[in-house]
This record gives C-alpha cells, sequence and structure tokens, in this order.
C-alpha cells in the first residue's frame, strides 16, 4: 500500500522519508569519521533493514534510475561542526553504493519527484 501512496506535501511521503533516512545513514556511516558515528550496530542494521525495503521494491515496483543521484554534501556536517572525512574517501565510499543510490532515484522517478539534496529538505 506505501507504494501506491502520493501525497502533494513532498515532506509527507515514505519516499521522500525513505530516501532522506538513506542519506542521512550514508553521511553517518561514510562520511564522519569512526570514533564519532552512532553505535555501529544500529547503522548496520537501519541499512540492512532499509536494503530489504529496497530489495522488495525493485521485485515488484522500482527499477533503478539510469543515473547516479547527486552525493551528499559534507559542507553541511563541517559547518555545524561536525567531523568529517576527507571528500575523496566519502567520494571512494559513495562508488561502493552506487546500485543502492540509484535505486533510491528509482524510488523517487517512480514515485513522480525529483532528487533533491538531504540539507535542501526541510
Amino acid at each position: 500500500m506505501l507504494h501506491y501512496f502520493y501525497s502533494e506535501q513532498r515532506e509527507a511521503t515514505a519516499v521522500v522519508s525513505i530516501v532522506i533516512l538513506d542519506e542521512a545513514l550514508t553521511l553517518w556511516q561514510f562520511g564522519i569519521p569512526e570514533e564519532h558515528q552512532p553505535s555501529r550496530v544500529v547503522l548496520v542494521n537501519a541499512r540492512a533493514a532499509l536494503q530489504n525495503h529496497l530489495e522488495t521494491l525493485r521485485e515488484s515496483f522500482v527499477t533503478k534510475s539510469k543515473t547516479i543521484p547527486p552525493s551528499p554534501d559534507l559542507d553541511a556536517l563541517r559547518e555545524s561542526g561536525v567531523p568529517t572525512v576527507s571528500d575523496e574517501a566519502f567520494s571512494n565510499s559513495l562508488d561502493d553504493l552506487n546500485t543502492r543510490r540509484r535505486t533510491l532515484l528509482g524510488l523517487v522517478e517512480a514515485d513522480g519527484r525529483q532528487w533533491q539534496r538531504t540539507q535542501e529538505i526541510e
């Protein structure tokens, strides 16, 4: 049922919430040095739960986008005083997430929406 729910209010949709959560987890796990991250178990379990959800969607509802969405921006974290890894290290980590992020973009596109950087969504 969630696959077919559509709201005119972007921030009220399940699709947008899933993408924001996944991008936040990506920033936490790959953009912040390990000593400043929340519990590794929490990150891994949350990402695994989202991955299971994405796999279910791929089987019945969503196809991967042909393009990769824009990378999350570490500058907003830095400006807030949050320690981050280097841009190069973060970019290398994102390379391993291309399929996952293309699936997320496919989810956004299937919902008739456009990808926005997480920090721009309020």
